[in-house]
């Protein structure tokens, strides 16, 4: 087996951070990932340092032009006002529309956090994506 061939198998993380009290701010939050060949969201995670007012965010997919703010959702909305130093498991959604599954990406298709609520206060926030390539299938 060539390297590539592994590498195209292996699945991969894709992070965003914002630091200090950059989460505070909904202007902070933007695009973190471009998909270079076909793969799919498996597992979206999320941790904060301090706990905002009542802010959310969702990891949000965006196609063609779609600008940030107007794509896809990718996860229900992750509270950052609950437990600081907790990492949750969002929810993905996979509700199939005309046949897309939301969360399979093509080529250039990006990834960015959609924020929401009351982000005062809210601090060190890290958001972790694991995702897998379509195009090579599996190990077996």
């Amino acid at each position: 087996m060539r390297a590539e061939e592994i590498e195209n198998k292996d699945g991969f993380y894709a992070t965003a951070e914002l630091e200090n009290t950059l989460p505070a701010t909904a202007a902070n939050y933007g695009i973190f990932f471009i998909a270079i060949k076909p793969c799919e969201v498996l597992v979206v995670k999320e941790v904060h340092g301090t706990a905002s007012s009542s802010g959310t965010v969702t990891v949000e997919k965006l196609t063609g032009t779609t600008a940030k703010g107007s794509g896809t959702a990718l996860t229900g909305a992750i509270s950052t006002a609950s437990t600081a130093d907790t990492v949750q498991t969002a929810t993905l959604v996979i509700t199939q529309t005309n046949g897309i599954i939301p969360t399979q990406l093509n080529i250039g298709d990006r990834l960015a956090i959609k924020s929401g609520g009351t982000l005062t206060s809210g601090k060190d926030l890290q958001i972790t994506v694991y995702i897998k390539p379509l195009s090579k299938g599996d190990y077996r």
